[in-house]
C-alpha cells in the first residue's frame, strides 16, 4: 500500500528538515492569505455608527463573478484617487439595474438606474460616496468587509491599509 511507504520516510526526516518544511508551509500559508484578505482601518465617520474611526476591519478581496448586493460594506479605491487615504469604506445601496437611491445630487448625474458594471455606494452618515462621484465601477471594489477585528491594547501595532471614509 502506498501509505505504508510514506510514513516511515516522515519518520526518517531530520529535525532540520522538519523544521524547514513547517517554516515553508507556514510562509506559503501567509501569503495565501495575503492574497485572500486584507486588513483596512477606519480613518473617518462616514460609516459611524456601525463603524467608528480607529477600527480595523477584516475584508476579503474581491474575486470575478463573487456577487456584490445591497447592504454588503465594501472596500474600493477612491474614485479620486487622494494620496494618502487610497481606500475607502461604503455600503452598497444599489446594484446594476437598480433604482439610484432619491438623493438631490443623483439627480445632477441624469441617471434613473444603476448602469451595468457598476454600484452605488455611501456611507451609513454623510461624506465622500456616489451623491458625490456618482456610480462606482466594479472594477474599483477591492473586497467586501467581513467583520471588524477586536481593538488592540495601547501600543499594539498591526500592519494595515489605510481607508478613508470621508
Amino acid at each position: 500500500m502506498p501509505s505504508r511507504k510514506v510514513w516511515p520516510t516522515l519518520r526518517r526526516m531530520r529535525p532540520q528538515n522538519t523544521l524547514a518544511l513547517a517554516a515553508l508551509s507556514g510562509a506559503s500559508a501567509l501569503l495565501l492569505l495575503r492574497r485572500v484578505l486584507l486588513v483596512v482601518s477606519v480613518d473617518g465617520a462616514s460609516m459611524m455608527p456601525t463603524y467608528q474611526p480607529g477600527d480595523r476591519l477584516l475584508t476579503v478581496r474581491t474575486r470575478a463573478g463573487v456577487p456584490i448586493r445591497s447592504g454588503d460594506v465594501v472596500v474600493c479605491r477612491r474614485p479620486d484617487r487622494r494620496p494618502g487615504a487610497p481606500y475607502l469604506v461604503k455600503r452598497v445601496l444599489a446594484t446594476a439595474g437598480q433604482p439610484i437611491p432619491d438623493q438631490p445630487a443623483a439627480d445632477s448625474h441624469d441617471l434613473a438606474l444603476v448602469p451595468p458594471g457598476s454600484i452605488w455606494v455611501q456611507g451609513d452618515s454623510p461624506g465622500y460616496d456616489s451623491r458625490a462621484f456618482g456610480p462606482l465601477p466594479l472594477s474599483e471594489i477591492i473586497g467586501q468587509v467581513l467583520a471588524p477585528l477586536p481593538r488592540t491594547r495601547a501600543g499594539g501595532s498591526t500592519p494595515q491599509a489605510p481607508a478613508h471614509l470621508g
